[in-house]
């Protein structure tokens, strides 16, 4: 607790804190976002838990205090995961606790419920009655969406058992709908970014405008190409990947900027998508986003990645081009339409690849 959070406790002075759990650089966007534009500097108290040391030296970069590393690289099976989640559910709530001066007097800020993280988090927050619960926006993620699996219900049920003999007290959230858990009875409120038309239930949802503007002083004909992680997360083969990639060049090829950039996915251990001639980038940004911006790209070239959408938020002149988005690694078809249907109301270009080329 910093020092005017905890004058305020011990006068008594209603005091919200503002908990954001951060697995990625756009939810860190979206948290300081939400931070900037509803918090209010006397009443609010913002702590950030962020999951990576990158997360963690950029938010303290941009002058956000409170910061606090959750570990979550567990060792030792089950029993060590076990651990690893009553400590990092310990750790927040030791905070959330630590503000309170009474019940239901803190905000709790988490991407998703289904993760066995979050959840676990989650459900001792409302067992302790210490405030509602906020979903964080996660760009293209919550447009696209599905309801929960039966596989995931059914680990969250065998994850429930495995808490109830080696840690008794802590319970598991079971829900339907959203996989998110949006519609469940668990979140209280939902942010979006203005201009994403996620489909949420309109009583629950917030918006947030999009942080990251466009830079006018440096507008100029480049074009940005984003990199993805389909093979380290087994999504697709490398036939489809290859494909996608030639596809890309062949547009540069019409489009002709003046220079092309290359981002590659923050995780990922490939370049995807890269050609020869592209300049990679780097540099003090948080995300693609500021990117972007700073570089002023008029053209933003991907497959299904988030970039795609957040650009035209930066701003709607931004050409987007989605290409072989119809063939891309979605989990079912549902989904895969949605995907489409999103890119066509947010104005994205999808470029249908030359032949019938699947990700798998």
């Amino acid at each position: 607790m910093n020092s005017d959070s905890r004058t305020n406790a011990e006068h008594g002075q209603d005091m919200t804190g503002h908990l954001f759990i951060v697995e990625t650089e756009l939810q860190l966007l979206a948290a300081m976002a939400i931070e900037d534009q509803y918090l209010s500097v006397d009443r609010d108290v913002a702590h950030y838990f962020v999951t990576s040391d990158k997360l963690q030296n950029a938010a303290a970069e941009r002058g956000r205090n409170n910061l606090t590393l959750l570990d979550r690289n567990h060792h030792g099976g089950l029993l060590g995961k076990i651990r690893f989640i009553k400590e990092n559910t310990r750790t927040v709530l030791n905070v959330a606790e630590s503000l309170s001066v009474g019940s239901d007097s803190c905000v709790l800020y988490i991407p998703r419920i289904d993760d066995i993280y979050n959840n676990v988090l989650t459900a001792q927050f409302r067992r302790k009655k210490l405030g509602k619960v906020a979903l964080l926006p996660d760009g293209a993620l919550n447009i696209f969406s599905s309801n929960i699996t039966a596989a995931c219900r059914k680990n969250l049920k065998k994850w429930s058992l495995k808490l109830r003999i080696l840690a008794p007290g802590y319970r598991v959230l079971q829900y339907d709908g959203d996989e998110l858990g949006a519609d469940s009875e668990w979140i209280d409120v939902i942010y979006s970014f203005y201009g994403l038309n996620t489909g949420y239930c309109a009583d629950k949802e917030r918006y947030i405008a999009f942080p990251v503007q466009f830079s006018k002083t440096g507008e100029s004909d480049n074009a940005i190409i984003i990199g993805q992680n389909f093979l380290a997360y087994q999504q697709t083969n490398h036939d489809f990947v290859a494909t996608v990639t030639a596809e890309i060049h062949s547009l540069l090829g019409v489009l002709k900027p003046e220079r092309v950039f290359y981002a590659p996915h923050p995780r990922a251990l490939t370049a995807e998508f890269r050609t020869d001639g592209m300049e990679p980038v780097s540099g003090p940004y948080l995300c693609i986003e500021e990117i972007i911006a700073v570089l002023g790209c008029r053209y933003v070239i991907s497959c299904n990645s988030t970039a795609l959408f957040t650009a035209r938020l930066i701003d709607p002149s931004i050409r987007c081009y989605a290409v072989g988005a119809e063939s891309s690694p979605i989990q079912n078809q549902y989904q895969r339409e949605s995907l489409l249907s999103a890119m066509q109301d947010a104005g994205i270009n999808v470029v249908t690849l030359p032949s019938a080329v699947h990700a798998t």
